[in-house]
């Protein structure tokens, strides 16, 4: 596991990133990151994506979170995960294993 860097080695090594209005930033999420204040009047968002691999499910269940909203539109069902939901336990995988091949 990756220690949080200390206060001298930021402030020595620190970047930072100016953009203007509308811009995208794109970095690897395990780099340590920080935002600053939001000093104007105007909302910033930050969304937050990881890609991985499809045998990696995703570690935020989307669908449970939402409760069956947006699942009837057919590409935010696909991008929520309403196909391949997360499994909330070992014993969880294994029953949704089990019922899934168990009856073959």
């Amino acid at each position: 596991m990756s220690k949080i860097p200390s206060t001298e080695f930021v402030e020595k090594y620190s970047i930072q990133i100016n953009a203007a209005p509308g811009s995208v930033i794109l970095f690897d999420s395990m780099l340590f990151h920080r935002a600053g204040y939001n000093t104007s009047q105007q909302v910033r968002r930050g969304i937050n994506h990881v890609y991985t691999k499809a045998i990696i499910r995703q570690q935020i269940d989307f669908p449970d979170l939402l409760g069956g909203r947006y699942s009837e539109d057919k590409f935010l069902n696909m991008l929520l995960g309403y196909g391949s939901p997360s499994v909330k336990s070992v014993e969880d995988f294994r029953t949704r294993r089990w019922n899934k091949i168990g009856s073959k």
